[in-house]
């Protein structure tokens, strides 16, 4: 992996903890919206999809973080 590659892992590691803390910290009946992939829209969530959501894409980077620091 280049340095650049890298950087932006542990950007996004970053990104997604910061997210973590923020969705955990908020009460079971908050209203969450979530913008849909390139879309100019934002749509209203469940807080347990994103928390799931965000938990899929923390495994995902916790597993290319293992491989930056063999």
């Amino acid at each position: 992996m280049d340095p650049e590659e890298i950087n932006e892992i542990k950007k996004k590691t970053t990104e997604i903890e910061v997210l973590e803390n923020e969705i955990s910290s908020l009460s079971s009946d908050a209203k969450i919206y979530r913008q849909l992939t390139n879309a100019p829209v934002f749509f209203l969530s469940k807080k347990s999809v994103i928390e799931d959501s965000i938990k899929n894409e923390k495994e995902l980077y916790k597993d290319k973080v293992k491989e930056i620091k063999k």
